[in-house]
């Protein structure tokens, strides 16, 4: 028994293996049809939640399983991918060209990667895609910030004191709001330059 024990295990992880290519297979499809359709989302204020659900559960799964058959370089990408697409998902990165291609090409090396473990080749190197990916989503996070920063710069919000000392909604509402926002001799002299308007 003891000498069938190691070929029961080797059969058993060949059987595994075979299980992790095909559920691989089918994880790809589903991103690369994905893929096609996020295309026209570039640059868009917000990417469609579904598509970057779909894609980021599959990008999730793929991790776990490569960790699984022990695919370290498989895990490694599918991670940063996962990542990517959490930022994405999250509103804290934006869609970009150079993001959308960066997704392209990690797509296509972690098929490869599969594939080469397939086929008992050399597993090929994850680092530039890697740094690309790390690039784009910084990049992103920046270009984000900046927009942010120039929205609220464009339209700058009307103090407390502003709102309520508005000529019309105090005409509307007389000295009602005066008080919960100036000292008395403040809403004094208010009251009396509004009454010189009228």
């Amino acid at each position: 028994m003891d000498k069938q024990t190691p070929d029961n295990r080797g059969e058993f992880f060949d059987q595994f293996l075979d299980d992790y290519y095909a559920e691989c297979d089918e994880h790809l499809v589903s991103i690369r049809s994905s893929l096609v359709t996020l295309e026209d989302e570039v640059d868009a204020r917000t990417a469609d939640r579904t598509l970057l659900d779909n894609l980021f559960r599959s990008f999730h799964t793929l991790k776990g399983i490569s960790g699984m058959v022990g695919l370290g370089a498989a895990e490694q990408l599918a991670h940063h991918l996962e990542s990517y697409l959490r930022e994405l998902r999250e509103g804290t990165a934006v869609l970009s060209e150079s993001g959308f291609e960066a997704l392209v090409a990690g797509v296509s090396l972690l098929e490869n990667v599969i594939n080469a473990r397939r086929n008992d080749q050399p597993t090929p190197s994850i680092d530039e895609i890697v740094e690309r990916l790390q690039a784009v989503s910084a990049d992103s996070a920046e270009t984000r910030g900046l927009r942010r920063a120039s929205h609220r710069r464009s339209k700058p919000r009307r103090t407390r004191v502003q709102e309520l000392t508005n000529p019309f909604k105090i005409l509307a509402y007389p000295w009602l709001s005066l008080r919960s926002v100036c000292r008395p001799a403040c809403a004094d002299r208010l009251r009396k330059n509004l009454q010189t308007r009228r």
